[in-house]
């Protein structure tokens, strides 16, 4: 295998794992929307209404002081997530921004020889 097919195929996992990369920042971005969401409706709610949290399958009924900071907990841990998603996919882009380059520049000197 020639080195330009070696930077091919890793271009082409590189490629991928970048599609993958991006998919999962779409699920923490819906994630982080929903929290979004129901932290403003517990935030809105009147202060004698009955919060519930879903728990294995079932309803159970919390305290609303406790849902707001569970909410705000896991929107703090869904947010850092995707700001960590967000730098891989930066620096994986970049990658293959260089590694498209790259090629294009061997495919020309093979072309030129």
């Amino acid at each position: 295998m020639s080195e330009l097919d070696k930077k091919i195929v890793e271009y082409q996992t590189l490629t991928k794992q970048l599609e993958l990369i991006i998919a999962q920042k779409a699920q923490y971005m819906t994630k982080q929307e929903e929290l979004k969401i129901a932290q403003e409706e517990v935030k809105n709610l009147p202060s004698d209404a009955k919060v519930y949290r879903l728990l294995g399958g079932f309803l159970v009924e919390v305290d609303r002081a406790q849902a707001e900071k569970n909410i705000a907990s896991e929107l703090s841990d869904v947010t850092a997530r995707l700001e960590s998603i967000e730098k891989q996919e930066k620096r994986l882009s970049d990658k293959l921004t260089d590694m498209r380059t790259e090629i294009e520049n061997m495919v020309r000197r093979q072309g030129g020889a």
